[in-house]
């Protein structure tokens, strides 16, 4: 027989969306307030700035946009105060994001479904996110079988899902859960954000990362995933549209993996290791 106990804390944001339970579902409560966990990303380097530049280029107004984990994102988010008309569509609610909001940035007026209300399935953040989400009918939340549903998401026109990378392989594979046998993260939703961008009308699906985790390392950009990372890629080259680098972003071909490959090559052998062909 399955017993079913829930928390309940005083503490936690009350969120509109798909997220509710009824109190008969549940055996027993245990009270317990307690402060939720925030998270403050440290300060952006320089290379992190130069990658976040890259990838607002290719914003257009009117796009509705997706971020996963990472200095890079947050960076993008600070940094889209001349787009207009924007929407959400995204698996986790970023840090600075409610800010685009408050300045009209994100309307998510031209998405065809949820006018007017960013989705998203949770937020892990700072305060500042948690009392903005808090009874605002502006935000909601549902289950990542409906955010991250294949159709769903192919289904908005002009889909921009912004993922970071820890490794890209020369076959153009790309890992983002761990390094060697560390595990970093998880896969999340970015596979069924960044392959289902490619069936958008309009959409793009960009990978931003840096070419070597510091000028000592030339390792980001490896011969083979999972010989590396001790990890399976998470996705290939066909799910990606632009990888974004400093002080460049380079568009992938679809279907062909030389021409990609001899660019990563490039980047991998840079005396300066930073160095990324130009469009």
């Amino acid at each position: 027989m399955r017993v079913t106990i829930a928390e309940v804390n005083d503490q936690m944001p009350t969120i509109f969306g798909n997220n509710w339970l009824h109190v008969s579902e549940f055996d027993y409560f245990v009270e317990n307030s307690t402060k939720i966990p925030t998270v403050v990303r440290p300060k952006p380097g320089e290379r992190e700035l130069v990658i976040g530049q890259n990838v607002m280029e290719i914003i257009n107004d009117g796009d509705t946009i997706q971020m996963g984990l990472g200095g890079i994102p947050k960076v993008v988010v600070a940094g889209l105060d001349d787009k207009r008309d924007l929407s959400v569509l995204t698996e986790m609610f970023s840090i600075g994001l409610h800010k685009l909001v408050e300045k009209g940035i994100v309307t998510n007026d031209r998405k065809p479904f949820h006018k007017g209300v960013t989705i998203a399935t949770f937020c892990i953040s700072d305060q500042d996110v948690y009392d903005f989400v808090h009874e605002n009918p502006s935000c909601e939340f549902y289950p990542a079988s409906y955010t991250n549903n294949f159709h769903f998401i192919a289904q908005h026109p002009n889909m921009v899902a912004i993922n970071m990378a820890l490794v890209v392989d020369f076959s153009c594979q790309i890992a983002s859960e761990g390094l060697g046998h560390q595990q970093v993260s998880g896969s999340g939703g970015q596979l069924d954000f960044m392959a289902e961008a490619y069936y958008s009308k309009g959409g793009k699906g960009i990978t931003p990362g840096l070419c070597c985790a510091d000028p000592e390392r030339r390792d980001n950009c490896i011969g083979h995933c999972s010989r590396f990372t001790g990890w399976y890629a998470d996705h290939s080259s066909q799910d990606v549209h632009q990888v974004s680098g400093d002080p460049h972003h380079w568009p992938l071909s679809h279907g062909e993996v030389r021409k990609p490959g001899l660019a990563l090559r490039r980047i991998s052998s840079s005396p300066t290791c930073g160095t990324w062909p130009g469009k």
